[in-house]
């Protein structure tokens, strides 16, 4: 009975110790602006010699500062100008769990694999892509998830789709401190 009570207690103790450490280790990975300061004075010294990666491992800081702007055509009408994530930014920044982050991020990675595009291309410091290189630009990576993007915003905020649209992006490189204003061909029936 008494190997039984031991096996018991060192069961408990184990199962303590796991939940310690796997908590420690996930507030140490976590954001800065999630966990707290006085979390922080514990988990940092308990993980740090071994594991000094934080969150900015699995996400690390944009290069690109980049603005998005948007123009919708519908059969008879049509939006001037607007940068979307303007509206969903603020909405995200007062409901943190909602949906909007999801479309900021969005235009975060539109952005993204535009770059990779126009790197892989050799286009830079372009006001327009040239028309002799918009059926490369159109089979790259970007082009259908800008489509689809244009797409889904003239759902979402018109609930119809759009005759055509334009976009355009805004992009300074903050390594580097160039910048680039780029205006993509008109994107007809999304």
């Amino acid at each position: 009975m008494k190997s039984l009570r031991n096996k018991n207690i060192w069961g408990v103790a184990a199962f303590g110790f796991v939940c310690v450490h796997f908590g420690l280790i996930f507030n140490y990975a976590m954001p800065p602006n999630y966990d707290s300061d006085a979390l922080e004075r514990i988990s940092k010294p308990y993980v740090e010699p071994i594991f000094t990666q934080r969150w900015s491992m699995f996400a690390p800081c944009p290069t690109i500062n980049a603005t998005v702007e948007m123009k919708f055509y519908f059969e008879k009408d049509s939006t001037a100008w607007f940068k979307p994530s303007d509206q969903f930014l603020t909405k995200h920044q007062w409901l943190r769990g909602s949906h909007h982050g999801e479309l900021v991020i969005g235009e975060s990675n539109l952005v993204y694999w535009l770059q990779i595009d126009l790197k892989e291309m050799g286009l830079t410091k372009l006001s327009k892509i040239p028309d002799n290189r918009l059926d490369e630009f159109k089979n790259g990576q970007s082009y259908a998830k800008i489509s689809a993007y244009l797409k889904g915003y003239a759902q979402y905020l018109f609930k119809k789709n759009a005759k055509a649209a334009r976009i355009r992006f805004e992009m300074q490189d903050v390594q580097k401190g160039e910048f680039q204003q780029l205006e993509l061909p008109v994107f007809g029936s999304i």
